[in-house]
């Protein structure tokens, strides 16, 4: 799966993202292996043989953090512009991350 990092990137369109590359074959629950599982309001996968519950965020440097995914992302894609273009015009204070 390929994200579109466009100025209208939802935070469910950042973590089926991340969905897509940490489980490439789907989701398989760490605790008992089991390859099904529903998504829940709270935004984690819950296993539908043992009833674990994790986000796809876990144990990753999204974990604890309290800035929504789509401003992280939105990050990312101005340090690949600024990479490219080689200006330096955009600087992390414009899209406010952790603030």
């Amino acid at each position: 799966m390929e994200l579109n990092l466009s100025m209208n990137t939802s935070d469910y369109e950042c973590r089926e993202y991340l969905a897509s590359i940490r489980w490439k074959n789907g989701f398989t629950c760490p605790r008992c292996g089991c390859a099904e599982a529903w998504e829940t309001k709270e935004v984690k996968y819950k296993c539908k043989k043992c009833g674990y519950k994790m986000s796809v965020t876990a144990g990753t440097i999204f974990q604890d953090s309290h800035t929504p995914l789509e401003k992280w992302f939105a990050r990312h894609r101005f340090d690949k512009r600024i990479k490219r273009n080689n200006h330096g015009k955009f600087s992390p204070k414009q899209i406010k991350i952790g603030q």
